[in-house]
């Protein structure tokens, strides 16, 4: 999971520090040493936590270097890729969540194929306990019923560009919805957008030429809230997605 850039230098040099303490000479100033780098790791991974909760941008699903925001890693076949994509399992166990994963109907490929693909990787989330990103295009209703059968840590539906109708039936799942830059050309998402429950929402870039603070700024408004409570509210849907709260 790709953290800040002052989170990354932090957490570089607490490194440095323990490294430095295991070159001392004598055993027990070596372990008052670690112990007190313990101590200042876990006093900065607060400081980090609190500091990213105030201030932190949430990416959920994007294709792009991700510098100003954080953005959980991701590994998975495409449904475009369903016939001739292999399934990376060491790149799954690395990764933050098993995506971008689902069924695509308005795709040229057999969705037998997708179904059988989809299917597998939905088996080994359940297996490596990781949450899912769900590629999912004219295939709302087929994608809710595979889903039904197993047993996720956690699903968001990325780019999410269905009704009003839609988002209830995901979100009353426990289901998560993730709004980019295409939900701003469709009424009928604009809608959902409105109506779902804060917890619920996540915000992305996806491919778009876009900044994540844009797409915030634009979400924000749709929702009669402020960026903030936007962002202090989305960190929290994170920290559930992943169970850290």
């Amino acid at each position: 999971m790709q953290l800040p850039g002052n989170a990354q230098i932090n957490l570089a040099f607490l490194s440095l520090i323990l490294t430095l303490a295991t070159a001392e000479d004598t055993p027990s100033q070596k372990k008052k040493c670690k112990r007190a780098c313990f101590f200042l790791s876990a006093y900065s991974y607060l400081c980090l936590s609190e500091n990213m909760t105030e201030n932190a941008y949430i990416d959920i699903h994007t294709h792009r270097p991700c510098r100003e925001a954080i953005c959980p890693s991701q590994a998975g076949v495409h449904p475009w890729h369903a016939v001739d994509g292999s399934i990376d399992m060491q790149a799954m166990r690395q990764a933050d969540m098993i995506g971008e994963i689902g069924l695509d109907y308005a795709a040229a490929v057999d969705r037998s194929v997708q179904e059988q693909v989809f299917r597998r990787q939905l088996e080994i989330a359940v297996q490596l306990r990781k949450p899912v990103v769900l590629h999912c295009v004219r295939a709302f209703e087929p994608t809710m019923a595979i889903l039904k059968e197993y047993d996720l840590t956690g699903v968001v539906f990325h780019g999410f560009i269905g009704s009003a109708e839609q988002a209830a039936a995901a979100v009353e799942r426990g289901y998560y919805l993730s709004f980019g830059l295409r939900t701003f050309r469709s009424p009928k998402t604009l809608r959902a957008l409105r109506q779902i429950p804060a917890g619920s929402l996540f915000c992305e870039t996806d491919d778009d030429a876009v900044a994540i603070d844009e797409i915030y700024r634009r979400v924000a408004a749709e929702r009669a809230t402020t960026v903030q409570e936007l962002k202090a509210q989305i960190i929290t849907n994170y920290e559930k997605l992943f169970r850290r709260i």
